[in-house]
């Protein structure tokens, strides 16, 4: 498949966006674990270590889930919209301490 410099450029640049808030969030939750928790260091960082492996693993699986999806509405724009309920959800309860 042939792609266009504008093609690239613009997968490039959307892709930066998601990335940059994926690390604030990453470093900001190291912070979070470490000195308002009070984890270890270690575990906070084998914790994160098993989320990429298990990242790694999901990954292609939700791909496939994705690429069998038919829908009225679409294979994909349904998985957008779960998913985007979903982040809402998870990042409210990760900075949250319930007590």
């Amino acid at each position: 498949m042939n792609l266009t410099k504008k093609e690239k450029f613009s997968f490039g640049f959307g892709v930066l966006g998601k990335d940059a808030i994926c690390c604030s969030v990453g470093n900001f939750l190291m912070f979070y674990f470490t000195d308002v928790l009070f984890l270890t260091p270690a575990f906070v960082g084998t914790l994160f270590f098993v989320a990429r492996i298990w990242d790694a693993i999901n990954d292609p699986m939700m791909g496939l889930v994705v690429d069998n999806a038919h829908n009225r509405f679409g294979k994909f724009r349904t998985w957008l919209l779960v998913g985007t309920l979903l982040n809402a959800v998870v990042f409210f309860t990760m900075f949250n301490t319930f007590s």
